[in-house]
Order: C-alpha cells, then structure tokens, then sequence
C-alpha cells in the first residue's frame, strides 16, 4: 500500500469527523496566534503556503493565473471604490 491509497475506513473517520470542533479548535488557534503576534502570523502561514505550492508545483502560479488573479483583484478594488463613494455621497462627505 503506497501513501497516497485511502481505506475505506479512512473516508468514514472523515465523514465521521467532529467539524464544528475542528473549525471551533481553528479559530481558537488562529485566535491566539493573532493576539501572541498581530497579523505577522497570519503572514507567515501564507508564506508557508505559498512556498509548499511552489514546491509541490512548479511554477506556482503560472502566468494564466496571475493574470487571473491581478484581473479578479482590480475589478474588486473597483467595487470597494464605487462602494466608499456612494457612502460618502450618502453620508455628505465631498467625494473626490
């Protein structure tokens, strides 16, 4: 049996698998790591991430996409824009 086989047994300890207490474990971990260290965990768990992908795919990501990506952030970057406008329009603040 080779590391990447799966038991039938294995998928039903999955199925079986407490998630609320996972996620509730999760956000106590994630809890504490941010009071502990601010928002530099966090940054240093996506730089983790980031070098595994690279690693397990290479290159990562590929240039489709980053472009993608780039794409997906500047039209939500827009959104946020006409979003903060129309609330300060709304609020009577000077929109500039």
């Amino acid at each position: 049996m080779g590391p990447r086989d799966i038991l039938p047994s294995d998928i039903v300890a999955f199925v079986r698998r407490d998630f609320a207490g996972v996620a509730e474990a999760k956000q106590r971990y994630w809890t504490e790591q941010y009071e502990a260290s601010g928002a530099a965990a966090a940054l240093r768990a996506a730089q983790q991430l980031f070098d595994h992908a690279q690693r397990v795919r290479a290159p990562f990501p590929s240039a489709c996409e980053s472009a993608a990506d780039l794409a997906f952030h500047v039209a939500f970057k827009e959104k946020l824009d006409r979003a903060s406008r129309a609330l300060s329009i709304r609020r009577g603040f000077p929109v500039t």
